[in-house]
């Protein structure tokens, strides 16, 4: 038998948005997300591991975001048993929806660097040799498929809703009926310390119902940290791999309560709608995606990209060592954002891969403009789909906001700063422009280079002198569009204009 030997354990879960979005219900998806936080916690990983009377000193480094980092003493054989139960265990209480994967190195406290590596390293590897598929896809015409996922059904479920589920829904639903956990308990939690007590909406389609700008409009906002894998590799202690661990996963979360509480009563005066007008689906290390009423979604980002810069920088300061304010020059850390609007009918998972898809062009833009390795400014990408064959961003850019392939009639990805001077305009525009004119506005450019020119010039021209017109002149002025209105000059070969995301936004301000 071997040696009892120290040993670092990183756990992952993979394919977990899959899971969580594998249906359009919203029921589905909060349970998904409550049982993937739940069999994330620290308390839940550690007693598995304490059921093994022959593992000893076990420490939880971080848990959370479907990773977690132990370390623990036993031999080989004793960790591995461990970690097979608590594989079990996660299968077991997901239906197989979710599998999880591991990797072990041993461990010294001034190698913890290696052994991070090592393990990370094994983990991935057993990813890599083994696909992991978060359900079995199935489909034939001659069985009834799950009304959430279309996979084999397996159970009914016996609520007022009359559903066949597979077993992997079922485990969803089940834990979302049975248990006062999740994200919106928490939530909930925190609304009444602000003396707001409101229900939960029961659907997507309930919260598309509160959107007063444009009705039943909502969008899916999608955020990421930046820099952080960067930064990680830096690490060299345990303690400051969970301080950091522990001041991303608490940044992050109140940045979204506070963001969602800020945002929406300044949106819905005097008082907010019968049920709150959005819903955080999947928060969890530095990831977070909230969905929301159209009109709330931009404010939304900004608010929350702002408060978590300031909380992380706030956090640096008070370290002892101050290892991650040097590293991110008094920085902190930052977060990019994708944002997808589209009607309260279309399918969930195509707005989160359009989210998704939004969040990598930001992140792109936030890499290129990197003052640091280890510091990345937040950018903010959106689109507005209004019909279902806009699937893929980059393709309905091309086909139809190119007019050439150097001229764009968009200015997306905005820097944090220049995103909330291009809201500000938006809001300024929608109150004080007519609709006829602003929207006339935002169609000129496609026109293209000549005939767009002469319509903005006379657009603007024929504006009542004052204030609108003035409003008009700050707005191009801001984003350089003035010299050749309504375009810009990236460089000698590449023109652009902002009109139309300034417009799209003015469509999605509220009253």
């Amino acid at each position: 038998m071997s040696e009892k030997q120290l040993y670092l354990l990183d756990i992952g879960i993979p394919s977990i948005k899959k899971y969580v979005f594998a249906t359009n219900r919203l029921k589905s998806i909060r349970g998904a997300s409550a049982l993937l936080a739940d069999l994330n916690q620290e308390e839940f990983i550690m007693g598995i591991l304490n059921d093994n009377k022959h593992l000893s000193d076990i420490k939880c480094f971080s848990a959370g975001g479907g990773a977690a980092q132990f370390i623990v003493t036993g031999t080989a054989e004793d960790v591995d048993n461990s970690m097979d139960a608590l594989s079990k265990k996660i299968a077991q209480k997901t239906g197989n929806g979710l599998k999880m994967i591991y990797g072990k190195a041993l461990y010294s406290q001034d190698k913890y660097q290696l052994a991070r590596k090592l393990a990370f390293y094994e983990s991935n590897h057993k990813r890599d040799e083994n696909p992991i598929l978060p359900t079995t896809i199935l489909h034939t015409g001659f069985a009834r498929e799950c009304d959430d996922c279309s996979n084999m059904i397996n159970k009914e479920n016996t609520s007022n809703e009359t559903y066949l589920l597979c077993n992997v829904c079922q485990k969803k639903i089940k834990f979302n009926d049975d248990a006062r956990k999740g994200l919106w308990f928490q939530f909930s939690d925190f609304l009444k310390e602000k003396d707001v007590i409101i229900d939960q909406s029961k659907d997507f389609q309930d919260i598309g119902k509160h959107c007063r700008a444009r009705k039943n409009y909502t969008a899916v906002v999608y955020a990421d940290g930046n820099s952080m894998g960067k930064i990680i590799q830096k690490i060299h202690t345990p303690e400051d791999f969970k301080f950091f661990s522990d001041t991303v996963e608490k940044a992050i979360k109140e940045s979204c309560f506070e963001a969602l509480y800020e945002t929406s009563t300044k949106l819905y005066q005097p008082s907010l709608p019968s049920s709150f007008p959005g819903e955080i689906l999947l928060l969890g290390g530095d990831d977070l995606i909230v969905y929301l009423t159209a009109e709330m979604a931009f404010p939304f980002a900004l608010d929350v990209a702002r408060r978590f810069n300031e909380k992380t920088i706030e956090a640096f300061d008070c370290q002892k060592g101050s290892f991650f304010k040097e590293i991110t020059n008094g920085k902190g850390l930052t977060i990019s954002l994708g944002i997808a609007y589209g009607k309260v009918n279309t399918p969930i998972s195509l707005m989160l891969n359009q989210a998704e898809s939004l969040l990598t062009s930001a992140k792109t833009s936030g890499s290129k403009d990197q003052p640091n390795l280890f510091y990345a400014p937040t950018f903010i990408d959106f689109h507005i789909s209004t019909n279902f064959n806009q699937i893929d961003i980059s393709q309905c850019r091309k086909n139809y906001l190119h007019l050439a392939p150097n001229m764009r009639l968009y200015q997306k990805p905005y820097a944090l700063e220049d995103a909330q001077t291009l809201y500000d305009h938006a809001k300024k525009l929608a109150r004080e422009i007519p609709g006829t004119r602003l929207k006339r506005l935002g169609a000129s450019p496609t026109m293209g280079k000549v005939n767009g020119t002469l319509e903005t010039l006379k657009l603007y021209t024929s504006t009542p002198k004052g204030k609108q017109r003035q409003l008009i002149w700050d707005a191009f002025s801001d984003f350089r569009c003035i010299e050749n209105m309504p375009w810009k000059s990236e460089d000698e070969h590449c023109q652009s204009t902002m009109i139309i995301d300034l417009v799209e936004l003015a469509g999605f301000i509220g009253n």
